[in-house]
């Protein structure tokens, strides 16, 4: 039964199938025609682009092999980009200036218990 059933499959003309074209997604007509306008007098608005996430390095490992482990925002990561810029365990790196900053200032000493 199976053999035939197989068979009568293989037997069948192939006829590809023709997928609709996509166009232009997740617009209205009136958006996309605002859209188009604004391309062609060139008034497009750029793109807002977010200042990185300040970098805070919370550990630091060195393995007697010699390899490293860091913590950076609570989770571990490679260590030698964050060593070659000078980054001490508990500073945060500001990575749009290159500026770091210590959590505790100087001459500050914090003690919790």
């Amino acid at each position: 039964m199976s053999r035939i059933a197989i068979l009568a499959l293989t037997a069948l003309p192939y006829v590809p199938c023709q997928g609709q074209e996509l166009g232009r997604l997740f617009f209205s007509p009136a958006e996309r025609a605002a859209l188009d306008e604004q391309r062609r007098a060139g008034t497009v608005s750029a793109a807002v682009t977010r200042a990185p996430e300040p970098l805070r390095l919370d550990g630091y490992v060195l393995r007697a092999d010699g390899r490293t482990t860091v913590w950076v925002n609570g989770e571990a990561a490679g260590g030698e980009s964050l060593r070659r810029k000078g980054v001490k365990v508990g500073a945060t790196l500001d990575g749009a200036t290159g500026e770091t900053r210590d959590l505790i200032g100087a001459g500050q000493v914090r003690v919790q218990r």
